[in-house]
């Protein structure tokens, strides 16, 4: 894991309990997230601030990093259990891309002459 995701081991959880038994449409949700996105997350009674950075290339893992340093690894599986039960919740309703994005295309609607000048 530290060479892989170039993180320090003793900082990172391995999240594999709670949250109970997910449905499909919360699995679906939980496969669909947006990298970068920030959620509240509330393990082992310890609520964290984090911001999804990492998913696995088959998408069975997906790894939450805090601010304070502190990283968490979670299965798919687990992952939607938490999102169900609410121990992740979502702090934004878009990612920041999304927004950033939206914002950019609005800007360039209000006054299309800027993609035309220079500097």
């Amino acid at each position: 894991i530290e060479e892989l995701l170039d993180i320090d081991a003793s900082a990172l959880e391995v999240i594999t309990q709670g949250g109970g038994t997910a449905s499909a449409v919360m699995l679906e949700w939980a496969r669909d997230l947006d990298l970068g996105a920030w959620f509240r997350l509330d393990h082992n009674q310890q609520l964290a601030q984090v911001q999804y950075v990492w998913r696995s290339p088959m998408g069975h893992l997906h790894l939450f990093a805090s601010n304070v340093g502190r990283s968490y690894l979670i299965q798919t599986v687990q992952l939607a259990a938490y999102l169900q039960a609410g121990l992740m919740e979502p702090q934004e309703n878009e990612p920041l891309t999304q927004r950033a994005t939206r914002d950019a295309i609005e800007k360039l609607e209000a006054r299309p002459g800027r993609l035309l000048t220079k500097g």
